[in-house]
């Protein structure tokens, strides 16, 4: 059931980040995603004695976590430069996919050799979820907004400024 509340957390939030996304840019969706999913891990982790919060937050971590795997391709792909952007697009499906086989791995093999692991491998799973993804998102403020954003809104300054940490061999 809690894993079935975050997938549904995540269909909703890859469909409310887009107004998101295209009022506030990249950027900022990126940070408020991260935002809803340390908080949402964060509720899940502290012991509150209750399965609905549980559940409820379960719901909010994965908002943030459909929203963020939406717009951390997009943020990328512009942020990078054209020879590499199918690379680092693949790259990011590749290591999600990538980090979701070895987590249930773990979890399966801790989980047939001793019961009692069940429960301690499941609340230390969140909280490496939420030290992995959700701390080193909330660093993003500092990277520029992307240039594709930039340009319908004339900011052509910034837009150029952008261009030219991205490319710097079209810069000069």
């Amino acid at each position: 059931m809690a894993n079935g509340l975050q997938q549904l957390g995540a269909f909703v939030g890859c469909i409310i980040v887009w107004p998101i996304t295209h009022r506030l840019g990249r950027k900022w969706a990126l940070v408020i995603c991260s935002a809803v999913f340390c908080l949402g891990a964060l509720v899940q982790t502290i012991n509150t004695h209750s399965r609905t919060v549980f559940y409820v937050f379960r719901v909010v971590a994965g908002l943030g976590l459909g929203g963020a795997s939406l717009v951390v391709p997009m943020y990328s792909s512009e942020m990078s430069p054209k020879h590499l952007r199918g690379q680092i697009g693949s790259f990011f499906q590749l290591f999600y996919t990538f980090g979701m086989q070895s987590s249930m791995t773990v979890f399966s093999v801790a989980s047939n050799q001793a019961r009692h692991l069940h429960f301690l491998l499941g609340r230390l799973r969140r909280r490496s979820r939420y030290q992995q993804v959700g701390i080193p998102s909330m660093a993003n403020p500092s990277r520029p907004a992307a240039h594709p954003w930039c340009s319908p809104r004339h900011r052509h300054a910034h837009s150029q400024g952008v261009c030219a940490l991205a490319h710097p061999a079209r810069s000069t």
